[in-house]
């Protein structure tokens, strides 16, 4: 089976594809995160911004991209792309992070609106996450890939615990934070 990871970061979905015993493809406009992919063992390398897909037409028997779409301006273009490089009876997988509502956004926010004009807080956030106020619903997913056409579509709202070593967050800030800018 091949596997096309669109928005692959660091590997984290190529390895569990590899695992699985399928070939894959991943895909991201970051040459960092495809770096940090491949010191995890991921060869099939591509750097590329979505929504234009490299590939020719139905070349995948499945296409994944996680918590990718919230990021990306033309969504629906986007799914045009996935469902094109995707062979008849393929399947796609997408998945996207729920409204940050729990007491560490809330606290987080609260800090940063001490220093920063929430509009222009709100400006930054839609020009970086554009998608994120329609896929952070729980049929938003679902409805983009109905419109488009697929079948079969299924949606799923899952809760994980996160833990991470203070050591872990570290490393993983070093893979994509090359400097950060704050003007007021």
């Amino acid at each position: 089976e091949r596997v096309l990871d669109v928005g692959a970061g660091t590997g984290a979905v190529s390895r569990a594809v590899l695992t699985a015993g399928a070939e894959v493809v991943a895909l991201d406009i970051a040459v960092n995160m495809l770096m940090a992919a491949q010191r995890g063992g991921v060869s099939n390398l591509v750097c590329n911004a979505v929504p234009e897909l490299p590939f020719v037409d139905d070349v995948f028997d499945a296409v994944l991209s996680a918590f990718v779409l919230t990021h990306v301006e033309e969504p629906d273009a986007a799914v045009d792309e996935m469902r094109r490089v995707l062979r008849p009876g393929g399947r796609i997988a997408l998945s996207s992070w729920s409204p940050a509502d729990d007491v560490y956004a809330a606290a987080c926010a609260e800090i940063v609106a001490e220093f920063i004009d929430p509009v222009r807080i709100a400006e930054a956030a839609t020009r970086v996450l554009p998608g994120e106020s329609r896929f952070a619903q729980p049929d938003g997913l679902s409805s983009i890939l109905n419109a488009h056409g697929l079948r079969d579509v299924h949606g799923e709202i899952h809760t994980f615990e996160f833990a991470c070593s203070v050591e872990d967050l570290v490393a993983s800030r070093e893979v994509c934070a090359s400097g950060r800018t704050l003007r007021t």
